[in-house]
């Protein structure tokens, strides 16, 4: 099995957060699965070599023995058993429709309890039915709402590459982009566009290439 990366190892905990808030799981413990992607995600060093040295997982701040543990068996086996018992309860399709405008884990909780949506093809036939906007916090200016993130999504997904290219974790892209004007005003120019995507993509990042630097 190939070896997890620090993001790799943050993205399951990101998920895992998301997966016990629409659990209904207490607060501090979604957070705690948060705040553990949050600090695996920004490690400088492989999170692999601190799971191999005794109490280095432990000493990491906001990483308990229990979330430790997590991490072992997710680098040794790829998976853990709080992860496989959720994902049985909630996909990973139903888990994603938490990242489109106007729903979070509450509401996407109702949707799979009260109309057994699972993926986002359930939900587009329901919101297009008017089935969203008789559920308890929806109505139907939410239930338009949907539909638009939905054709968003739609329009987004396997169409556009904002690639790599820009170090991971990069504060500012100028010092990447000093010594090439061209690139510097290519990024200038297409700010704004990305500006206007925010809303429906979560994560973007620069490659930067050129010929020369004249």
């Amino acid at each position: 099995m190939p070896v997890l990366t620090n993001a790799d190892v943050a993205r399951v905990f990101a998920t895992l957060a998301t997966m016990l808030e629409i659990d209904g799981a207490n607060p501090f413990r979604t957070r705690a699965y948060k705040e553990a992607a949050r600090v695996l995600d920004a490690l400088p060093e492989p999170v692999a070599r601190l799971a191999g040295e005794e109490g280095a997982l432990e000493a990491l701040p906001g990483i308990g023995k229990d979330l430790a543990q997590k991490i072992r068996d997710l680098l040794a086996t790829g998976s853990t058993a709080l992860y496989d018992e959720l994902l049985k309860k909630y996909p990973l399709e139903l888990v994603r429709l938490t990242e489109l405008q106007g729903l979070g884990a509450k509401r996407v909780r109702v949707l799979h309890d009260e109309l057994h949506i699972r993926d986002r093809a359930g939900l587009e036939a329901a919101a297009k039915a008017g089935q969203l906007r008789e559920l308890p916090g929806f109505g139907e200016r939410l239930e338009q709402k949907v539909l638009h993130s939905l054709s968003i999504a739609e329009q987004v997904s396997g169409r556009l590459l904002l690639a790599t290219g820009v170090p991971q974790n990069s504060q500012n892209t100028a010092p990447a982009a000093s010594g090439f004007p061209q690139v510097s005003q290519c990024l200038a120019g297409i700010g704004g566009f990305i500006m206007y995507l925010l809303n429906d993509i979560k994560d973007y990042g620069f490659n930067l290439v050129s010929c020369d630097r004249a």
